[in-house]
């Protein structure tokens, strides 16, 4: 695994705070979420069919997910999964934007919303021999970036935020 992906969302979720008072003068109204319990977390693995990463495993551990992660996209919480916005994005990605292969049936899913903009998934067809999957980020149906692991994928939010900051405080976008 990358960085501790708890020191990761740490930093993330600072250097958001930042950016949002920065380039909007508002607070960010993003919120990581308390603790997922044991059961929880092994009930979510057991309701998609796959072992959870050791990384995500972590984070929900500490985090069971994080409210408003990008726009309206959350990184889902276990509870998520069950809600009516879930079943609605999940039938839109089906229907609308990967009408021969749903990403909901193939990877899963760990950052959506109800703006279904950006999703965010799992790949456990790609592990790493420690148990760590690919993650898949969509962009409008797209595909547009793969990362290693869960914490790559928080590296390179954490990454993009500092750019972010720095040409909002210089007119320049960081090296």
């Amino acid at each position: 695994m990358s960085k501790d992906v708890l020191q990761l969302a740490a930093t993330l979720e600072k250097l958001q705070t930042e950016w949002w008072d920065l380039a909007l003068d508002e607070d960010y109204p993003g919120a990581l979420g308390p603790p997922a319990t044991a059961n929880q977390i092994a009930a979510l693995s057991s309701k998609v069919g796959h072992p959870l990463p050791p990384s995500y495993r972590v984070f929900l551990g500490a985090h069971n997910g994080w409210s408003q992660f990008s726009g309206e996209a959350s990184i889902l919480s276990t509870g998520d999964y069950h809600e009516a916005w879930y079943d609605d994005a999940r039938q839109l990605f089906g229907e609308c934007l990967i009408p021969d292969a749903n990403p909901f049936d193939l990877y899963i899913p760990i950052v959506a919303g109800p703006d279904t903009r950006l999703a965010v998934f799992l790949d456990p067809g790609k592990t790493d021999p420690e148990g760590e999957a690919e993650v898949v980020e969509l962009h409008d149906g797209e595909e547009m970036f793969r990362h290693a692991d869960f914490g790559s994928f928080l590296e390179a939010r954490v990454v993009i935020y500092e750019s972010l900051i720095q040409t909002e405080r210089n007119g320049s976008e960081a090296p």
